[in-house]
């Protein structure tokens, strides 16, 4: 008998030496693998993170370029309305007496719309806040009831805020600039 007990034993023990080779072979390759998901995993998010900054400064980077310009037409649109106002004060007495060319108000209206639609896509905060100054200063010294003496004041102001917000802009579009390298 004590052969029988043996022999069994002699049976047994590769064969569960075997299984736990296998089973611990399985379990390190398993361990490995969830390694490499890992890294891989945070390869990919961490792609995915510099491709939404990359696209996010892009598109920020073209608006404030935008704004710009739009900026520009709206302080020229308002400003042609202004000499006309200010044309018109001084040689009738009032403001409003319909000459101004034809297009000249819906140019100003579509250049301020459209200073808006890009304004509140701006992240930085001063920007946003300068502009709506900007516009609201274009807009007092454009109103009819506003005094000669008012309206210039107005002006001047906006264009003070003309000349801050633009270089806002460009610190603003430098620091994107800076963010790349």
């Amino acid at each position: 008998m004590a052969d029988s007990g043996v022999s069994t034993a002699t049976y047994w023990l590769p064969l569960v030496t075997a299984l736990l080779g296998f089973a611990s072979g399985a379990f390190s390759e398993w361990v490995r693998d969830r390694r490499a998901y890992g890294r891989e995993k945070e390869a990919r998010d961490s792609l995915q993170r510099a491709q939404r900054l990359e696209q996010r400064d892009s598109f920020q980077r073209q608006t404030l370029l935008d704004l710009q310009a739009s900026l520009m037409k709206l302080m020229q649109s308002t400003h042609a309305i202004y000499r006309i106002d200010m044309s018109n004060l001084n040689n009738f007495g009032k403001r409003d007496v319909g000459l101004y060319p034809p297009g000249a108000s819906n140019e100003c209206m579509q250049d301020n719309a459209r200073t808006w639609l890009l304004n509140v896509r701006v992240r930085d905060e001063a920007v946003r806040n300068l502009t709506q100054r900007f516009k609201g200063k274009l807009t007092e010294a454009t109103e009819s009831s506003c005094s000669q003496e008012a309206a210039q004041k107005a002006m001047c102001t906006a264009e003070l805020c003309f000349i801050a917000l633009n270089e806002r802009i460009g610190e603003v579009l430098r620091s994107l600039d800076d963010a790349e390298y």
